[in-house]
C-alpha cells in the first residue's frame, strides 16, 4: 500500500512527469519545429539513431543528464525503464556492479558493507568508451549514455547475459575553441554541512590537425547519518590496525566495557578527477585520441541506518572508509579505407581501493574463540587491486543498401588481488590479564597451549585475528562479425557470431592464527590443510564457446518492426575457499572448487517509431529470456565469496518509452517496464557454508521490479530580444516497485522492499548566451526510499545482532542552484 499511496501523490502533484528522455533527450529545437529529437548512438559499432536500430537501446543525453541532476554513472538508476541498481552511496563507489537489466541477477542486496570484490561477473557490462571496465565515474563532460537491453554477446563480449551499459565521453574538437566551467551549491535535509562541486572544461585546437582537451572537477557530498553508538580508540581506527580501544574503567581491563561517542555526518564523500584526451586527424582518413583519466574517491561510510526510521547508525564501528583510485588509458585509432573503417582500440585500465569495515558481528558470535573478550569489536583491512589490458581490432563497411559487417578481434588480460585482514582492538592486552583464559590461566595461554595456535602478542598487527590473500587472473580471445542483407529497401536481415576461449585462474590462502588446531593443526592429509589456521585453495578452468545472433526487421513508413535473437554468457571459473575437516569451524568440503559457465538465450519481439508528423517517437518491445546454469554467489563459513551453478531461470516483461513535442516549447516523456523474473526450476538444497541454500521453482530474482513507471515534463520558455534565450522548467517522477533482497526464501537476511517514487525539478535561466542559473530539487518529496536492508549476523548475540539491522537508505531531499560558463 505504502507504493501504490506513493504514487498516487507523487502523480497527482506532477501531473505528466519524467523519466530521464531515454530515447530522444537533446534540448528542444528553438526554431520552432514539432518534431522530436533523435540521439546519435554507436551501439552497432556504427553511428544511427536511436530509431534505426532493431533492438530496444535508451540513450540519455549530457542535456538529460543535468536536468534531472545526475552526476555519476551509479545515478542512472530507476531511472531507465528495465534497469536497476542498489544505492550503497559514495562508499560503493568502484566495489561491485551492481546494475541489474530485464531482472537477470541473482545477487542477494543488503550485503553493501564491504568493497570486497565479487568472485563472479556482473551479468550487466559496463563501457568507458571502448574500455570494458566498471567504474562510477563522475559525469562530467558526457556526450552521452547509451543502455543496451538484453544480451549483447557478439559485439561486447561475455558478461552482457542481461544488457550492456555505455558512456561515451566527448571528444576534442580539432578547429573550434571551446570550454565550460560548473559551480555548484546544494543543501540536504539531515545533513550537517552543505555539498558543493566544481568541474571544468577546456577544448583547446592546436593547428589544424590537432586539438587537446582538458577536464577535471571536484565534489563534497555532506553526510546525513550520525553514529549514536561508536567505539572510542586511542588513534584513528580508519587505516591504522595498531589502534586500541579505550576502557571506560581502566582499574578493571578484565571486564570494563569500552567508552563510546556519538559521531555526526559520518557518510560523507569526497571526489575528484581529471581527464585529458589529445586527438590527431592529419588527413581526412585517419584519426586517432589518446586519453587518460583518474579519479579519486574518499568516503567515509555507507548511508546505512540501524533500524527502519530516522538516520541513526549504532554499530560499534560505523565509520567504514575507503580510498579508491581509478586511471584509464587509452588509445583509439581509426582509418578510412574508403571501403570500411578499420579501428584499433588499446585500453589499459587499473585499480586500487584501501577500505576498512566493522566485521564486529563475526567476533562476537564466535565469542569464546576470543576468550570472551568483553569489549570485542573488528576491524576488517581490505585492499583491492584490479588491472586489465584490452585490444580490440574491428573492421566496419561503409553504409550500403545491400551488404554491411563488423568483424573483428579482441583480447583482454586482467589481473586482480586482493588481500584482506580483521584485528581484535586490544585482544592482545587482554590475553596476557590473569583470569581472561577459558581453559587455563589466561587466553594467550588459552591460544597457545589449549588451542595450538599463535600467541596475539607475537603478531604483526599483534590483534591480528584473520588473513586473507587471493589471486585471480582472467583472459581472453575472442573473433566477432556481424553482417546485415538489406533485401530490400524495407526488410533486412542481420547475423551475429563470436567465438572465444576464456581462461580463469583463482589461488587463496586464508589463516586464523589463532585458532590452531580449530583452524588448522596440520594433522590432515588434505594438503589444502595446513598448520596455524592456514587453509588454502586454488584452481583453473578453460572454456572456449560460440554465441550467435539473429536479427530481422521491416520498414513501413516511419515505423521499424523487428524480431531479435540473441545470446549472453558468463565464463565459469574457479572457487578457492578454506577446506578442512569438521573440527575447523572455517572450513567448508572441497565440493565446489569449479563452477561452470551460465548463457541466456533472450527472444525480442518490437516496433518503433514516429507518429503525428514525427511529434511522437516511441518504442515498444516485448522480451523472454531463457537463462541456464545460473551462476549464484554464496558465503563459505569463512565468508569466501563462492559461486555455485543452479538450475534455470526465466525473465519476461514488455518495455515501453514515448517522447511528446505537443508545442515548440514544450516536451513530454513517458515510459513503464514490466519484468517477471523468476527460477522455472527448483534450485537445491546446496549444503555450503554451514546453511542449506535453497529456492523453489518460481521464486522471484533478487532486486528485480515488476513494476518501473517514469515520466517527464520539460517547458522551455524563449525571452530576450531575438528570443534567443530561455527558462527551462523540468519536472521528473520514477516510480519502482517492490524488490527481494534474496534468492533464498529462508535466508536470513531475506526481506521485501518496499517499492517507492523519486521526483526531481530544476528550473533554469540564461543571464546571458554565456552564464546559465541553475536551481533544482532531487528526491523532491523527501522519500524514505530503501534499496537495501541488512538483517544482521544470525550466529550473534541478539544484543549486538540488533546494532546491525537496518536499511540502506535514498539520499533525502536535496536543493541546489548551479552556475554554468558556457563559450
Amino acid at each position: 500500500m505504502r507504493f501504490k499511496r506513493s504514487i498516487l501523490l507523487q502523480t497527482a502533484s506532477l501531473a505528466v512527469m519524467m523519466h530521464p528522455q531515454s530515447a530522444s533527450a537533446q534540448e528542444a529545437d528553438r526554431s520552432g519545429s514539432l518534431q522530436a529529437d533523435e540521439i546519435v548512438v554507436t551501439a552497432t559499432r556504427r553511428a544511427e539513431t536511436v530509431l534505426e536500430i532493431p533492438y530496444n537501446i535508451s540513450a540519455i543525453s549530457a542535456d538529460t543528464l543535468e536536468k534531472a541532476n545526475i552526476t555519476d554513472l551509479a545515478g542512472l538508476r530507476n531511472s531507465t525503464p528495465g534497469l536497476i541498481a542498489v544505492d550503497y552511496g559514495p562508499r560503493a563507489n568502484g566495489s561491485n556492479n551492481n546494475f541489474i537489466i530485464r531482472g537477470v541477477s541473482t545477487d542477494a542486496i543488503g550485503g553493501g558493507g564491504t568493497s570486497f570484490p565479487k568472485l563472479g561477473s556482473s551479468a550487466t557490462s559496463t563501457y568507458i568508451d571502448d574500455i570494458p571496465v566498471f567504474a562510477n565515474l563522475k559525469l562530467s563532460d558526457i556526450a552521452r549514455v547509451e543502455v543496451l537491453r538484453g544480451p549483447q554477446g557478439t559485439l561486447f563480449g561475455a558478461g552482457s547475459v542481461g544488457g550492456t551499459i555505455r558512456l561515451i565521453r566527448n571528444r576534442p574538437d580539432i578547429g573550434n575553441f571551446d570550454y565550460e566551467a560548473n559551480l555548484a551549491a546544494s543543501t540536504t535535509r539531515h545533513a550537517g554541512k552543505a555539498g558543493y562541486d566544481a568541474d571544468a572544461m577546456l577544448n583547446v585546437p592546436i593547428g589544424s590537425t590537432l586539438a587537446l582537451r582538458l577536464n577535471g572537477g571536484y565534489e563534497y557530498q555532506a553526510g546525513i547519518i550520525n553514529a549514536t553508538n561508536a567505539y572510542v580508540y586511542d588513534k584513528d581506527i580508519r587505516f591504522n590496525p595498531e589502534a586500541q580501544v579505550v576502557l571506560a574503567n581502566p582499574a578493571s581491563p578484565l571486564t570494563s566495557p569500552a567508552v563510546t561517542r556519538a559521531i555526526k555526518d559520518i557518510d560523507w564523500a569526497k571526489i575528484w578527477f581529471a581527464r585529458a584526451a589529445l586527438r590527431w586527424q592529419p588527413t581526412d582518413a585517419v584519426d586517432i585520441e589518446a586519453s587518460y583519466l583518474h579519479q579519486n574517491t574518499k568516503a567515509n561510510a555507507f548511508p546505512f541506518r540501524t533500524g527502519n526510521s530516522g538516520y541513526e547508525n549504532r554499530q560499534l564501528i560505523p565509520v567504514s572508509p575507503i580510498d579508491t583510485d581509478i586511471d584509464l588509458a587509452s588509445l583509439t585509432g581509426t582509418v578510412d579505407f574508403g571501403f570500411a573503417t578499420l579501428t584499433s582500440a588499446t585500453s589499459y585500465s587499473r585499480s586500487r581501493s584501501d577500505d576498512l569495515f566493522d566485521n564486529s558481528q563475526t567476533s562476537n558470535a564466535f565469542i569464546q574463540y576470543y576468550g570472551n573478550y568483553p569489549r570485542a569489536s573488528t576491524t576488517n583491512y581490505d585492499i583491492v587491486k584490479d588491472r586489465s589490458f584490452v585490444q580490440e581490432l574491428r573492421l566496419v563497411s561503409k553504409d550500403s543498401d545491400t551488404f554491411e559487417y563488423v568483424i573483428g578481434g579482441y583480447y583482454q588480460n586482467r589481473k586482480q588481488s586482493t588481500y584482506a585482514f580483521s584485528t581484535v582492538p586490544g585482544l592482545a592486552a587482554y590475553s596476557i590479564l590473569p583470569g581472561s583464559g577459558v581453559f587455563l590461566d589466561t587466553y594467550a595461554n588459552d591460544v597457545e597451549l589449549y588451542f595450538g595456535g599463535i600467541r596475539p602478542g607475537s603478531l604483526n598487527p599483534p590483534d591480528t585475528s584473520f588473513t586473507f590473500d587471493r589471486r585471480v587472473r582472467f583472459e581472453e580471445l575472442a573473433g566477432f562479425g556481424e553482417f546485415s542483407w538489406h533485401a530490400t529497401p524495407a526488410l533486412s536481415f542481420t547475423g551475429g557470431i563470436r567465438v572465444f576461449n576464456q581462461k580463469f585462474r583463482q589461488s587463496t590462502v586464508q589463516t586464523f592464527p589463532t585458532l590452531g588446531f580449530f583452524g588448522g593443526d596440520g594433522a590432515s592429509s588434505d594438503p589444502n590443510y595446513l598448520a596455524n589456521g592456514t587453509s588454502q585453495g586454488s584452481g583453473s578452468r578453460s572454456d572456449t564457446k560460440v554465441i550467435v545472433k539473429g536479427n530481422a526487421s521491416y520498414e513501413f513508413g516511419e515505423q521499424l518492426t523487428y524480431f531479435t535473437f540473441s545470446q549472453g554468457f558468463r565464463s565459469g571459473g574457479a572457487n578457492a575457499y578454506p577446506i578442512g575437516p569438521r573440527s575447523c569451524p572455517a572450513c567448508d568440503p572441497g565440493t565446489f572448487l569449479n563452477y561452470g559457465p551460465d548463457s541466456a538465450n533472450n527472444y525480442e519481439l518490437g516496433i518503433k517509431g514516429q507518429l503525428l508528423d514525427r511529434a511522437v517517437s516511441y518504442s515498444l518491445a516485448a522480451f523472454r529470456i531463457d537463462w541456464s546454469d545460473i551462476q549464484i554467489e554464496i558465503g563459505s563459513r569463512a565468508g569466501t565469496p563462492t559461486v555455485v551453478n543452479g538450475n534455470r531461470a526465466r525473465s519476461q516483461g514488455i518495455e515501453f518509452e514515448a517522447q511528446l513535442r505537443p508545442s515548440s516549447m514544450v516536451t513530454a516523456s513517458i515510459s513503464y517496464a514490466y519484468t517477471d523474473a523468476k527460477t522455472t526450476e527448483a534450485i537445491g538444497p546446496i549444503a555450503f557454508g554451514g546453511r542449506n541454500f535453497t529456492a523453489p521453482a518460481g521464486t522471484r530474482l533478487p532486486g528485480s521490479a515488476r513494476h518501473q513507471v517514469g515520466a517527464a515534463i520539460d517547458v522551455a520558455i524563449p525571452f530576450g530580444s531575438d528570443r534567443d534565450r530561455t527558462i527551462d522548467i523540468h519536472a521528473d517522477v520514477n516510480l519502482r516497485g517492490d524488490v527481494l533482497s534474496s534468492l533464498d526464501p529462508n535466508s536470513p537476511g531475506f526481506a521485501r522492499l518496499d517499492g517507492f517514487a523519486m521526483t526531481n525539478m530544476s528550473v533554469a535561466y540564461d543571464w546571458s548566451s554565456a552564464l546559465r542559473m541553475q536551481v533544482f530539487a532531487t528526491n523532491l518529496f523527501d522519500v524514505d526510499g530503501i534499496s537495501a536492508k541488512s538483517a544482521g549476523n544470525n550466529l550473534t548475540p541478539p544484543n549486538i545482532r540488533a546494532l546491525y539491522r537496518g536499511d540502506y537508505i535514498a539520499r533525502p531531499r536535496t536543493v541546489g542552484i548551479r552556475l554554468t560558463l558556457r563559450k
